[in-house]
């Protein structure tokens, strides 16, 4: 229902029956030419590399969660045809050969995986400032992350038998825990309009 602006009265046209008053349309407010862009698929892959470590300004959801996805295939497929390359066809989806591979081959899936999740960890930052919320959290978890994979490997090597004892299942239950809230928070709606952070993504015409 529209009311006059003048008077309140109900309208039924451009001019209010009761007071004759036209009811001109309210302006639009120009959107702010620094607000980041909400990508498709492809323009979240680019936007995410053009950003690469940049904690700076906000992520709209569609930009961190089809980067997310960008991750996931590349990571299967280099997984996927490595296996192949070094063991052959029939070894396919057979990914726990990849723990055979020299240490050469292994440092360079490494620094490949390194370089998509680096990226991701910062889209997950603006992810996380477009919401409304401190990225402190992730670079927390993460930190935690990395002390129990340490912790892993120096057990391991003191005692190759027990392979670490208690801490990679303590490392496996902190990472689901860890994944399952990041993940709720990083599908929470944006904050509308303008934070502490920056302008609200925007859709490009």
């Amino acid at each position: 229902m529209s009311l006059c602006r003048q008077c309140g009265a109900e309208l039924y046209g451009p001019f209010c029956s009761q007071c004759g008053a036209a009811q001109t349309p309210e302006p639009e407010m120009a959107s702010d030419p620094n607000a980041p862009d909400i990508p498709d698929f492809l323009g979240a892959f680019t936007a995410c590399f053009r950003k690469y470590a940049s904690p700076h300004g906000r992520a709209s959801r569609s930009e961190f969660w089809f980067f997310a996805l960008w991750f996931f295939i590349a990571n299967f497929f280099l997984r996927l045809i490595t296996v192949v390359v070094f063991f052959g066809p029939s070894a396919v989806f057979h990914f726990s050969l990849l723990g055979a591979l020299d240490k050469r081959t292994l440092i360079a899936l490494q620094l490949f995986w390194l370089a998509f999740f680096i990226p991701l960890c910062f889209a997950a930052c603006r992810r996380l400032h477009d919401a409304g919320k401190s990225s402190e959290i992730l670079w927390i978890g993460l930190f935690i992350m990395l002390v129990f994979y340490v912790a892993i490997e120096i057990a391991t090597r003191e005692n190759p038998l027990e392979g670490g004892g208690w801490i990679p299942g303590a490392a496996l239950a902190y990472k689901g825990i860890f994944t399952a809230v990041m993940s709720f928070l990083l599908a929470a709606p944006p904050t509308p309009g303008p934070n502490e952070w920056g302008p609200e993504p925007k859709k490009r015409q």
